[in-house]
């Protein structure tokens, strides 16, 4: 996850302007033209908007991640000093044992991850420009044969296909091969940086809670640890329950802050393109590579989607665990007074619901993505029938 942050030019360091260059790419390549150009037909204009929107999406969440470098920066920092913590009771306690495997599983589900979307990205990066070599040496066939035997036969207008339809600057790129070339050199790294962005966003934002989820876990597992603690040694080890608690819920709480505009903006932006990729399903009825594309994206946007709510119902379910694990602790019956009312503290701490929102509105959770996914497809009702 850091390394792909650190390629893109998300973190801190020389490499930021990275992602100025690439956000300067994407006004330059993308929202100008898909905004200042015009279209050819009412389908384009559709499958132009919801590919607009997808891509504001994902650039402009993660340029909100990108002003917000020195607090992610901070919260990097509080992650590695918690792991430490936990590394001083040694690497095989049970804190440790857990933190460590957690490590390896996330470690194999990235790579999981990124090798599965690598085949999506190179089907959508390839199949619009294997589809127009393909007609462009199918129409050229068919002229010379034409030439050939004679005949004056109206050859069909070739049509190329594109990565995402717009106009470009006044190229005749549908149509003519030369300006084609143009519009594909300059799209084809664009989109490769869309892809690059959003699986790292989805690794970030999902890497992150889980984390987040983790650091209550070992809470939770060093109060189960404290009923075998020896009596001289309760207080100390109680002491570094409640820092660790402490540090938990300032990780969560500096996470929380960082994404609040951003799953704002993709909540929001979500609903739009879903709406926009549905209508345009209906309305075109036949299968493409165009379209095929647009599935690519609609599937895409809903992981982004689910995959936060998904996690965040895990964080606030964790922290709702931990409270579970303090009662049952018999914290209440412990002899020594000082214990019971430093029980009594982290009891209070953790009875806070803890999770990430979007904005100051909601959580993100399970819920809040059925609800979307409801209130979307009503949209969507009235503007296939509007359309």
């Amino acid at each position: 996850m850091l390394f792909l942050q650190e390629q893109l030019g998300v973190c801190q360091g020389t490499k930021r302007i990275r992602y100025l260059t690439f956000f300067a790419m994407y006004i330059s390549v993308m929202a100008i033209p898909k905004l200042s150009f015009g279209y050819r037909n009412q389908n384009e204009l559709i499958s132009s908007m919801a590919e607009l929107i997808f891509v504001s999406n994902i650039v402009c969440g993660t340029m909100m991640l990108w002003l917000q470098c020195p607090r992610y920066a901070k919260f990097i920092y509080s992650l590695r000093n918690f792991a430490n913590l936990v590394y001083q009771d040694g690497p095989f306690s049970t804190s440790a044992e857990y933190l460590a495997g957690f490590n390896r599983r996330i470690h194999r589900s990235t790579n999981t991850y990124c090798f599965c979307v690598m085949w999506l990205i190179l089907f959508y990066v390839l199949a619009p420009i294997g589809t127009s070599f393909w007609i462009y040496l199918t129409s050229q066939l068919s002229s010379g044969l034409a030439v050939v035997n004679g005949t004056m036969e109206e050859l069909t207008p070739i049509e190329f296909r594109h990565h995402m339809d717009h106009r470009f600057y006044g190229l005749q790129h549908h149509t003519y091969l030369p300006h084609y070339l143009i519009f594909t050199a300059c799209m084809t790294p664009t989109v490769l940086g869309v892809a690059f962005t959003v699986h790292m966003k989805v690794l970030t934002i999902s890497s992150c809670v889980s984390y987040c989820e983790v650091l209550l876990r070992i809470v939770a597992i060093e109060i189960d640890n404290l009923a075998h603690v020896p009596a001289e040694s309760i207080h100390s080890e109680l002491a570094h329950i409640i820092h660790l608690h402490e540090r938990a819920l300032q990780c969560i709480a500096d996470l929380k802050v960082i994404l609040q505009p951003i799953m704002l903006l993709q909540f929001v932006l979500c609903v739009l393109t879903w709406c926009a990729f549905m209508l345009y399903f209906v309305i075109v009825g036949h299968l493409d590579v165009k379209l095929i594309n647009l599935g690519i994206l609609f599937l895409v946007i809903t992981i982004e989607t689910f995959s936060s709510c998904f996690f965040g119902t895990r964080l606030s379910a964790q922290g709702e665990m931990l409270v579970k694990t303090i009662y049952s602790s018999g914290w209440e019956n412990m002899p020594d007074h000082e214990v019971r009312r430093a029980m009594q503290i982290v009891l209070m701490r953790a009875q806070k619901p803890v999770g990430i929102m979007a904005g100051k509105y909601c959580f993100v959770d399970m819920e809040r993505f059925q609800k979307m996914v409801n209130y979307s497809y009503s949209c969507f009702i009235v503007l296939k029938d509007a359309f």
